[in-house]
């Protein structure tokens, strides 16, 4: 449950139709009434059975929100979890209410989100989330010492057979690939792609050797 100071923040004092312009489709009451509505919504943590059919229909009109297909579309993407919770605080909050409040509830919206900036309210379902997370994380790792021993050292993150595999990996490395005997007169240089790259390479490793490189190769 939300701490009573926010509950308080965020319900009183009520919204009152004098806070708001009609339009040609709604009255100024019908107005407060949404607004009431979605701040007892929130205060209350998003509770499924308020979440009526008229309800969704304007909130999913505010707010620059979409349908997502239905009712339950809609709470499911934004009110099972507490982190989708925090995106629609946060959807809601940076929305720029646009339009005239003759012809939208933009002045719906302006108001509902100066009452949830003064609540402070979206701090707190951020740690609430937190929370979640954490006793989220510490189950699995209770199930995991349980299966594998709290004091068993973790597997070779490396896959079996990796070690050996590297010992006797071959330089793949398109271009050359040189063989150094330990004898001058046998040192020898392969290069794929330049026979004359590899005889300069030759002559200089035999000259560092102290002997003349055979013209005839």
């Amino acid at each position: 449950m939300l701490p009573a100071a926010t509950v308080r923040a965020l319900t009183i004092p009520t919204f009152t139709a004098a806070q708001f312009t009609p339009t040609h489709w709604a009255s100024a009451e019908d107005k407060a009434k949404f607004a009431n509505a979605l701040m007892k919504f929130i205060a209350n943590e998003f509770p499924r059975q308020s979440f009526t059919k008229p309800f969704y229909r304007r909130l999913s009109n505010t707010f620059g929100h979409i349908a997502h297909h239905n009712l339950d579309g809609f709470y499911t993407v934004f009110f099972e979890r507490d982190a989708d919770k925090v995106v629609f605080l946060e959807q809601t909050l940076s929305w720029p209410h646009f339009g005239e409040p003759t012809f939208t509830f933009s002045d719906v919206e302006g108001a509902v989100k100066r009452r949830l900036r003064a609540a402070k309210v979206i701090d707190i379902f951020r740690m609430l989330e937190a929370d979640a997370t954490r006793r989220r994380e510490l189950a699995t790792l209770a199930r995991l010492q349980e299966k594998y021993g709290a004091r068993t050292p973790p597997p070779d993150p490396e896959p079996i057979g990796s070690q050996a595999e590297k010992a006797d990996a071959v330089d793949d490395t398109p271009g050359r690939q040189a063989i150094l005997p330990l004898d001058p007169d046998r040192a020898m240089l392969y290069d794929r792609h330049s026979n004359r790259r590899g005889k300069a390479e030759r002559g200089r490793l035999l000259r560092s050797a102290g002997r003349r490189p055979d013209p005839r190769h």
